[in-house]
C-alpha cells in the first residue's frame, strides 16, 4: 500500500514539473515568420516530431537555445532567394526541428537547407581573430565546432538578429549547464543539422518520513533494510545494555536517530 501511495505521489509530482514539448513551437514559428520578413528571405518552418515532455528547467534552457538557434540559422544559414536560385535551390528555404527520446535523453535535430558551414572559413576567422587553437591541425569536423569558441562569429559585423551579444557560446554553456550537449552535421551549399541531446532530469526518489520531537527527518527507501515496531521498553533496555536487537532476522545495534543525524 505504502509503494502504491509512493508510486502515486512520484507520478503527480512528474507531473507538475514537466512541460510539453509542443509549447516550443508557436515561439519559434513566430520568429521564422518575423525575422524571415525583416530579412527579406522566404523560409518555411517544418516541425517532424514534437513529441514528450521536459522537465521546466530543461524546457527553459531548450527553449533559449532554440530561439537563438532558428535566428543564427535564418540570419546565417538560410541563404536570400536570388543566391538559393543561382545555387540550384528553390527560392524558399526550409528549417526543420524533430524531437524524440532516446533512452533517458531528449534529442532535439534543428536542420536548415542553408549555406552550410565553410570549415576553411572557419579557420581563417579564427586566425584572423587571434583564438589560442591550433587551426592547422583540426578536422573539418572540428573547424566547424568553433562555432561554439567563446568570441567566433564568421560574420563580418554584428547583426541585430543572431547577435545581440547573445553567441553560439552561450548555447553550448546552456547545454552543460544541464549536462547536456550537441553535435554538428554540416554539407557545404546543402546545409546544417544541429543535434542537441538533454537529460529529462525528472526522478522521485521515495522517502520514510520520520518526526522526532519537533524534528522531521526523511529517510531514503534505498538505504531501508525493513521496517519493525520494537516496543520502547525493549529498545531503552538494549540502548542501556548495548546489547543487539532481532531485526528481519539479524541482529542490530539500536542507536537513537537524532544522535545518528545530529553530524548531518
Amino acid at each position: 500500500q505504502q509503494a502504491g501511495m509512493v508510486a502515486s505521489l512520484g507520478s503527480s509530482i512528474r507531473a507538475a514539473r514537466v512541460v510539453p514539448v509542443s509549447r516550443l513551437m508557436p515561439g519559434l514559428r513566430r520568429i521564422v515568420r518575423t525575422v524571415s520578413a525583416e530579412l527579406g528571405k522566404a523560409v518555411n518552418f517544418r516541425v517532424i516530431s514534437e513529441a514528450g515532455k521536459l522537465d521546466r528547467d530543461s524546457h527553459a534552457c531548450c527553449q533559449i537555445i532554440l530561439e537563438h538557434m532558428v535566428r543564427n540559422a535564418l540570419d546565417h544559414g538560410i541563404e536570400p532567394p536570388a543566391e538559393r536560385i543561382s545555387a540550384g535551390k528553390s527560392d524558399t528555404g526550409v528549417i526543420s526541428i524533430d524531437v524524440r527520446k532516446q533512452g533517458t535523453d531528449y534529442v532535439v535535430s534543428l536542420s536548415d537547407d542553408g549555406r552550410g558551414i565553410d570549415p576553411q572559413r572557419m579557420r581563417e576567422q579564427a586566425r584572423k581573430k587571434g583564438l589560442d587553437v591550433d587551426v592547422d591541425s583540426l578536422s573539418d569536423r572540428e573547424a566547424q565546432r568553433l562555432v561554439f569558441h567563446r568570441g567566433f562569429s564568421t560574420a563580418d559585423k554584428i547583426s541585430e538578429i543572431s547577435g545581440r551579444g547573445v553567441g553560439m557560446d552561450i548555447v553550448m554553456g546552456e547545454l552543460q549547464r544541464i549536462g547536456g550537449d550537441i553535435e554538428i552535421e554540416s554539407n557545404l551549399g546543402r546545409g546544417t543539422t544541429f543535434r542537441i541531446r538533454m537529460p529529462s532530469n525528472i526522478s522521485v526518489n521515495g522517502a520514510l518520513l520520520v518526526t522526532v520531537a519537533d524534528t522531521a527527518y526523511a529517510i531514503p527507501f534505498d538505504g531501508l533494510i525493513g521496517v519493525e515496531h520494537v516496543p520502547v521498553d525493549e529498545f531503552l533496555q538494549a540502548v542501556q545494555e548495548q546489547t543487539d536487537l532481532p531485526l528481519l532476522g539479524r541482529r542490530c545495534e539500536p542507536a537513537y536517530l537524532a544522535g545518528l543525524c545530529s553530524g548531518v
